[in-house]
């Protein structure tokens, strides 16, 4: 079942500048609210991330076009999909407020670096679960994705699989990260829900450069990325509460 599963613009401004908690520059930068829809799909819609420059459902005459130039490139070298790294929840680390606030200073429309930063300084344990580890949080530990060059791509679906279904999600994640990954790097360039979709289908589909791991994540990934699975319930798969709902497995209450 199709989802729409472009990785709004404004996500990535807010896991960027939440890598500046740990020493990088922080920019201000305008983020777009955008839209990002699921009809409850499985696995066939595969990966939650677009790649660096991606904006949220936009519309109008410039959409053929970029659906033309969006194709995946017919190979990609496989150090560009980061393995799943166990997650390390920190339980109760951010609270409900914590996660809105982050969400207001750093993801919603009107967010800016300096506000971001300001929110980090004054919440770091809950700062310190989104964004893990050191380089940009390259251990993929966190609530944040990033991937093989340190820049964002999504909320930390899998790991939040893996905490919400501790029987079969570990399985499930180990399959879907690199998926995610490859689908990201694969149609970084689309810049419009419609050209992304495109791309992730011919990416996907037997034969494309992410195909083997879209079959390999099928059957692991059946249940729990389902409909009734915790990629939709617990998790907010390809929703607009994505985001907040895996901050708040692992950062959080918990799935």
């Amino acid at each position: 079942m199709m989802k729409n599963s472009l990785f709004t613009t404004s996500i990535l401004v807010a896991a960027t500048t939440a890598a500046g908690f740990f020493g990088c520059s922080s920019s201000p930068g305008t983020s777009t609210s955008g839209s990002s829809s699921s009809s409850g799909g499985g696995i066939e819609t595969g990966s939650s991330g677009g790649g660096s420059g991606s904006s949220g459902g936009s519309s109008g005459a410039g959409q053929t076009a970029d659906a033309a130039a969006c194709m995946p490139p017919s190979s990609l070298p496989s150090t560009n999909f980061p393995q799943y790294a166990t997650v390390a929840p920190m339980a109760n680390a951010c609270n409900s407020m914590q996660i809105t606030g982050f969400i207001s200073a750093c993801v919603a429309q009107g967010a800016t670096g300096m506000n971001c930063a300001s929110w980090a300084n004054a919440n770091s344990t809950c700062a310190g679960c989104i964004v893990q580890g050191t380089d940009a949080g390259a251990t993929e530990t966190g609530a944040i994705l990033f991937d093989a060059n340190g820049k964002p791509v999504s909320g930390n679906v899998p790991g939040c699989v893996a905490i919400a279904d501790p029987t079969n999600g570990p399985a499930c994640a180990a399959q879907l990260e690199p998926l995610m990954q490859c689908v990201a790097v694969a149609c970084g360039m689309c810049t419009d829900q419609a050209s992304f979709s495109s791309c992730e289908q011919a990416a996907r589909a037997s034969g494309g450069v992410c195909g083997s791991l879209s079959s390999a994540a099928k059957m692991p990934c059946a249940g729990d990325m389902g409909s009734n699975g915790v990629g939709l319930t617990k998790c907010g798969y390809g929703t607009q509460n994505e985001l907040q709902d895996v901050i708040n497995v692992i950062c959080g209450t918990g799935p």
